[in-house]
């Protein structure tokens, strides 16, 4: 606990400033762990984008591959292209259901990162 003293007052009066100092040292505490927990969002945004990127192009080559599946299935008479087909078919649909996940977890980040911000900013206002 410091004292200080009031000056232009009485000389044995003292002011307790510590619960002052207490309070900004939680406020800054607040703004450092809002930073560390920003720091750690921003970073898992940028991993999902990365992975959404790598995954958006495998499903488009998936996607492919399926529609020839799909042509070499309808053109054969022996039908033996149908199960080939239907593998690939269901890769796509693993790919896009893997892509919504991201794509869920994306916006959810998003919509965390944007709260952390709008506390950062109230702790410094």
């Amino acid at each position: 606990m410091t004292l200080i003293p009031m000056t232009g007052v009485i000389l044995a009066s003292y002011v307790d400033f510590s619960p002052i100092a207490d309070v900004f040292v939680g406020v800054q505490m607040f703004g450092l762990s809002v930073n560390r927990k920003l720091g750690s969002v921003s970073n898992e945004l940028r991993r999902l984008r990365e992975e959404l990127a790598v995954l958006e192009h495998q499903r488009q080559h998936l996607a492919e591959t399926a529609d020839e599946t799909r042509i070499r299935a309808i053109v054969s008479e022996s039908g033996s292209s149908v199960p080939e087909h239907c593998r690939a078919a269901g890769a796509v649909a693993a790919a896009e259901r893997d892509r919504n996940a991201k794509l869920k977890r994306l916006a959810k980040l998003e919509k965390k990162q944007d709260q952390l911000l709008d506390k950062l900013l109230e702790s410094k206002g």
